[in-house]
Parts: C-alpha cells; sequence; structure tokens
C-alpha cells in the first residue's frame, strides 16, 4: 500500500508517465447541475459497489440499509446503487440484489429512509440511480454473448451455449418493466450497466458474432439501444444513464474501445460514437465513465495493489488514464454529462486533483467506489472543510473485495469496526 508523503511525491510518480497533476479548489464541487430536469446538489457521487448481502429474494438486508443510510447520511449529491438483477435467474451471485414486484417494498422503504436521513443530515436528498445489470457469462449460470476464447481463459461460460439473438431481443422489455419498478419505488436515475465485461459490454465488443447483434459496429451496439429505447417509452419519470467500459483492456477483436492493430492501446472512437449516439438519439445526458476490470491488467479498475494476475501497471497509473477517458468524453462530446472514477487512490489528494478535473472541463463529477466503503462521510469533509481526512481514507488494501460472499457481505476491514471485527 502507497503512503503518499505529500502532494508533490504524487505528482513526481504521475510525472513518470509525462502527466502533470494539479490540485483545483475543492469549492467547485459544491456546486449543482442539472440532469434532464433533475437537479443535482453537488459533484460527489458515490459509485456501484456490490456489498453481496441481499437475502434469497434479492430484497435489501439489514447489511444493505445499513450501508446505504450511512452514504445518504454522507452528503454525496448522486448514490449510485450497486448492480441490480433483472430476475433470480440473472443474478451473479446468490446474494445480489433483484428489484421485482416481489422485492418492491423493501427498495421503496429503503430509497424513502435514504433520503430522509440524508435530508435530516444535510438539508437535501441524494439523486439516487439504480444500476439494472445482465451479467452475461457472470451469471451463475453463465450466459455468454458470443464465443471469447480469451475471456474463456479468466471468466469461463463453463460450456453454456451463446445467447440466441430471440433471446437477446426478449431482454429490452424486460429492462423497460424493471426500470418502471425503480421510478415507481422512488429511484431518480436508471443506469442500463454496459461495463465490465457483463452482457452488453460483452456484445459491444461481439465482432465475430453472427446475425442481428454481432459483427459491425450497427448490430453490436443495437441491444443497448432497444434496452435504452424500451425504458424510454416506458417511463418519464427517471432519467436514464449508462456506465460504459471506454476501453476494454482487450486486444482487437475481442476488446471494445481498442485499436485494430491488435494492441493494448485505446481507440474512443466507437464509444465517443455511441455515446453521441445515445444522446441525439434518446435524450441521454449522463455517461459514467469506467474500463475493462483486472483480469488482463493489473490494477485496470480496481485500487486493490494486491491483485497478481496481468501486466503491470500502478494504481496512479490506472486511475490518471481513467481521467484522461473521462477527459476526451468532454473535449470531443462537450454537451455530456461525465463522471470520473478511480480517485481512491489519490487518498486524501482526490477531492482536489478532482476538483480540478472538473473545474478544467474534464468532468462533472468525481466518482468514489470502495473509497465511500471505508469513508462514507467523505462527501460532507470536502463540501465542509474543503479536503479529505487522510486519517479516514480507504488504504486500497483490497479487504472488501475479499469480504465478498462472507457472511457479512462486503464493507471495509480497516476503517469500519463492523467488518474489522
Amino acid at each position: 500500500m502507497s503512503d503518499w508523503t505529500d502532494f508533490e511525491d504524487v505528482k513526481q510518480q504521475v510525472a513518470v508517465y509525462g502527466i502533470t497533476l494539479v490540485e483545483g479548489d475543492t469549492s467547485v464541487l459544491a456546486e449543482p447541475i442539472t440532469i434532464e430536469s433533475k437537479v443535482i446538489h453537488n459533484r460527489l457521487l458515490i459509485q456501484p459497489v456490490e456489498g453481496t448481502d441481499a437475502d434469497a429474494y434479492g430484497n435489501p438486508t439489514e447489511l444493505t440499509e445499513r450501508r446505504y443510510l450511512r452514504y445518504a447520511k454522507g452528503g454525496a449529491g448522486v448514490i449510485w446503487m450497486e448492480a441490480v438483477a433483472l430476475d433470480s435467474s440473472l443474478r451473479s451471485n446468490e446474494r445480489q440484489l433483484v428489484l421485482s414486484e416481489v422485492t418492491y417494498d423493501s427498495f421503496a422503504r429503503l430509497i424513502e429512509e435514504m433520503k430522509q436521513t440524508a435530508f435530516a443530515a444535510n438539508g437535501y436528498a441524494p439523486t439516487v440511480v439504480i444500476q439494472l445489470s445482465h451479467p452475461g457469462r457472470s451469471c451463475l449460470i453463465p450466459k455468454p454473448a458470443y464465443d471469447n476464447e480469451m475471456w474463456e481463459t479468466v471468466r469461463s461460460a463453463k460450456n453454456q451455449p451463446v445467447v440466441s439473438d430471440d433471446e437477446i431481443e426478449r431482454l429490452a422489455p424486460l429492462y423497460g418493466d424493471i426500470a418502471r419498478l425503480a421510478a415507481r419505488a422512488g429511484f431518480d436515475g436508471v443506469e442500463i450497466k454496459a461495463c465490465h465485461h457483463f452482457f452488453i459490454n460483452e456484445l459491444l465488443a461481439a465482432t465475430g458474432r453472427p446475425g442481428r447483434y454481432g459483427g459491425a459496429y450497427e448490430n453490436r451496439v443495437r441491444h443497448l439501444k432497444e434496452t435504452v429505447a424500451a425504458v424510454r417509452a416506458l417511463t418519464n419519470d427517471v432519467f436514464i444513464t449508462t456506465r460504459l467500459n471506454h476501453y476494454d483492456g482487450i486486444p482487437y477483436p475481442d476488446g471494445f474501445g481498442m485499436k485494430s492493430d491488435g494492441s493494448w492501446l485505446p481507440d474512443g472512437s466507437e464509444p465517443l460514437r455511441l455515446i453521441e449516439e445515445l444522446n441525439e438519439e434518446y435524450g441521454v445526458e449522463l455517461i459514467n465513465c469506467s474500463s475493462s476490470g483486472p483480469e488482463f491488467e493489473l490494477f485496470n479498475n480496481r485500487n486493490a495493489v494486491d491483485q497478481l494476475f496481468g501486466e503491470p501497471m500502478t494504481p496512479l497509473r490506472s486511475g490518471v488514464c481513467m481521467h484522461l477517458f473521462a477527459k476526451e468524453i468532454k473535449q470531443n462530446l462537450p454537451g455530456i454529462k461525465v463522471v470520473a472514477t478511480q480517485f481512491s487512490h489519490l487518498k486524501q489528494y482526490a477531492a482536489s486533483v478532482g476538483a480540478y478535473l472538473v473545474e478544467s472541463g474534464g468532468a462533472d463529477f468525481i466518482g468514489f467506489g470502495r473509497q465511500a466503503l471505508a469513508y462514507p462521510d467523505f462527501a460532507s469533509d470536502i463540501l465542509k472543510k474543503g479536503m479529505m481526512d487522510k486519517d479516514k481514507v480507504c488504504l486500497c488494501c483490497g479487504g472488501c473485495h475479499r469480504m465478498m460472499g462472507s457472511e457479512k457481505g462486503a464493507g471495509c476491514t480497516v476503517r469500519d469496526p463492523f467488518y474489522r471485527s
């Protein structure tokens, strides 16, 4: 675990990659912003991190409620709820949340409690987004989008058949039905998950898949567009967004956002084209920018310093790459609102570095994932004190990830006494 002595130390380590980090005025993070007529009170956002603590039906449990009420009290303008399955057959683990008519009441109660708790603590309620997820080959019974030999080495489909075109076509209305439930339950936004090699993300890279949903760009993006259209048709009460891989970290032809020369280098042309089309055709204003996962590149989109698989990459290099992806979207599509992520590795300097990114037009929100498990009131400290407390920040040790699937679910094993014990 790296322990920066001061900001100059951080700058020197990033300078190795030819990049200069700059600190900004954190007051910019207190500015409100509007997404599809919904006013968001500040630029601080809690990213979706699965707690793996739902009950057998997919209801939030006391552990789920504890986590989200701590988030709510902490003052972030946006709380982006973790991956929620479309139904029990599409869970990635047996303790994943599922929104359905059966679990609706428990979700509605939780959202109401979150907003009441936040209003009592901060004088405003957070904007709450639900992440609707199809795990694809990560389902309990894998449902691969196409035959991908590279992925078989790290996330095998276990000889399960590729999902057919007809099956894919039936998914968009299901997303629409669950989005309508989410709106009724009190969510403000609905995300269609298209990152981290889950089903839609895998389809975006399915150059070798035949039929209506593979091969040419227009076919590969078809399912995501059908899904957004289905949600838009069934409810006007929520804004629509997607968390999109800007870079898959898998060489072409198996990766989205990759150079076609077979290298590991990014090519933002297709992601940028897709974002522009989602905005022009369906009114999508907000993009949560992400990338790959840790399977092929060390530290790619995960801050734990003990990951052993993949090409060597430092947490700082990975994080700075993510900030550059967000900046690329803003430079090319300035009307799009963008969430930048991977700030936890910067520890107490994350707020000021994120502030400069927002201040300079490189992003609209700064998102914190595992940081929020360790430090749920980070937003309150930034907004009230202008800085983060070095004695409360995430240490990027990976303890929370190792807790996933345990009896308690995911939590910070360093800062939270409940999980530390």
